[in-house]
């Protein structure tokens, strides 16, 4: 799940590719979600997290933290699936972020957040677009620091056809070509 140990491998004799996960099936019954306009999913294990707290804070009253180590949890959703595909349809922006900066390393939650309907505002991740297929402006909005995050937010939040327009591309998009099966014909 992370491009930049290829040329490594490579180096080395060991043979490797880049393969992503996919994401979970969930019911169609699903558990009482709230509706946040920012929601945000992961534990706070570095200062760069918790400082993304804040921000998301500063930008809207309706904030949903779920994980563990944050300063104004809102729940924790680790592995419960189902709960966390709740939290992604009822939310207007599901944010993700990329702290490490490794070509193509991404969380679970990016795929858990498009095949759940989200509209995705995922802070920039090198090669994305060349190992998964996934186009900022067609799939998700990217971000690339806090002021950048700042002005997306601002737009998004006042144009929910735009958010919906994206939304429904990512989630078509990872449910064609990012589910387990698709990951089994990959393989």
């Amino acid at each position: 799940v992370n491009a930049d140990v290829l040329p490594v491998y490579e180096r080395e004799g060991i043979a490797a590719a880049y393969w992503q996960i996919g994401f979970e099936p969930v019911p169609d019954a699903l558990p009482f979600a709230l509706a946040h306009d920012l929601l945000f999913m992961g534990t706070a294990y570095s200062a760069e997290r918790l400082a993304l707290e804040t921000v998301l804070h500063e930008l809207s009253r309706s904030v949903g933290i779920y994980g563990h180590g944050w300063q104004q949890p809102s729940g924790n959703t680790f592995y419960n699936f189902a709960q966390g595909a709740a939290l992604y349809r009822h939310c207007k922006i599901a944010i993700g972020d990329n702290q490490y900066g490794d070509k193509g390393f991404v969380s679970n939650r990016l795929f858990e957040a498009l095949a759940n309907g989200a509209f995705l505002m995922h802070q920039t991740i090198p090669g994305l677009e060349e190992l998964t297929g996934l186009i900022d402006g067609v799939h998700y909005v990217s971000w690339r620091d806090y002021d950048d995050l700042r002005g997306n937010v601002g737009f998004y939040l006042d144009n929910e056809a735009e958010r919906r327009r994206i939304a429904q591309q990512g989630e078509a998009f990872v449910r064609a070509y990012h589910s387990f099966d698709a990951r089994v014909r990959e393989l």
